[in-house]
């Protein structure tokens, strides 16, 4: 029942977290296209709160995996490389991989993905090369994902293959 109310607490909280992101685009030239032209491109995640200095020493003692939750249970914390996936409403279903190289709860993740105007961009974590992201519209989505038939219990956080979450960039 405590997992349960943890689980939700941080769906929510993540739900939350990826809701106030920003995405900034930059040309860098041509770079490499296959049947449509990718450009530089990246995107912002906010927390909701800055871990305390007493947070963020205890999370230097967890082992470093991808996103790991804060002592009070709600913040998340972003590892360096962690990777999600980007999609957005377009004839085929596709996620573009980004990844931040940095630590804490205000990431910002690089990739390439077409630059497209008006259409919100949807995100996933963890990336899954195999996903896809079909947008109904600016506000709907739906995602395929295979989700890990063995998941392992981590004390005071979650298991960073099982923790699916999704979001919109308006």
């Amino acid at each position: 029942m405590k997992y349960t109310n943890l689980l939700k607490t941080y769906a929510l909280c993540m739900g939350l977290a990826l809701s106030v992101v920003s995405c900034s685009k930059d040309d860098f030239g041509d770079g490499d296209t296959t049947d449509e032209q990718l450009v530089e491109m990246s995107f912002t995640s906010t927390g909701l709160e800055k871990p305390s200095t007493e947070e963020t020493a205890s999370q230097s003692n967890q082992i470093k995996t991808r996103t790991v939750l804060g002592s009070d249970g709600a913040t998340v914390t972003w590892q360096a490389n962690d990777k999600i996936g980007i999609g957005f409403k377009s004839p085929t279903a596709k996620n573009y991989p980004f990844t931040t190289p940095t630590s804490g709860s205000d990431v910002r993740f690089w990739g390439q993905a077409p630059d497209v105007n008006n259409v919100s961009y949807f995100m996933m974590y963890p990336y899954q090369q195999d996903a896809k992201i079909s947008a109904n519209s600016n506000t709907q989505a739906i995602y395929q994902y295979n989700f890990p038939k063995d998941q392992n219990a981590i004390a005071g956080t979650f298991d960073p293959k099982a923790n699916v979450s999704v979001g919109i960039i308006p």
